[in-house]
């Protein structure tokens, strides 16, 4: 689930350390029999990308601003223009942030041989890729 987040902290905040980031929502959110939060990819702009049991995804939409109905579509605030790029290039920007945070987020779970994890992260990269290509093409003179 993508979430807005609220959190104070720089280094969330700048899309630096997932470790970090899970640290924060398994404080709000300790794991217990009602689930936890297995995995916190920050994005950027206050976003996270969030893997959570289905148990506690009322709690947190309680807490945070669900997001994921506006994931990688034109109105995803990732994608928003910025001041001196166009839309394009903009998400083709933000594609790259992301798929550079899932590669390093996707490292535990490779290490971990989850098969299940894995085809979850191929998938997901799959996408971005094309989403990138697509706007790549765009932003091409």
């Amino acid at each position: 689930m993508r979430i807005q987040s609220d959190f104070g902290c720089d280094l969330c905040n700048q899309q630096s350390d997932a470790y970090h980031a899970l640290a924060h929502f398994t404080t709000d959110f300790p794991p217990g029999e009602n689930g936890k939060v297995f995995m916190a990819i920050p994005l950027g702009k206050g976003q996270f990308d969030l893997a959570v049991d289905q148990a506690i995804v009322g709690r947190v939409k309680l807490h945070h601003t669900d997001l994921s109905h506006l994931r990688l579509l034109s109105s995803d605030p990732l994608f928003a223009a910025e001041f001196g790029r166009s839309y394009a290039e903009t998400a083709f920007h933000a594609l790259s942030e992301m798929i550079s945070k899932y590669t390093i987020a996707a490292d535990p779970v490779y290490i971990s041989n989850d098969q299940r994890g894995i085809n979850w992260f191929e998938a997901q990269m799959e996408r971005f890729g094309k989403l990138q290509a697509h706007f790549y093409k765009q932003i091409l003179p």
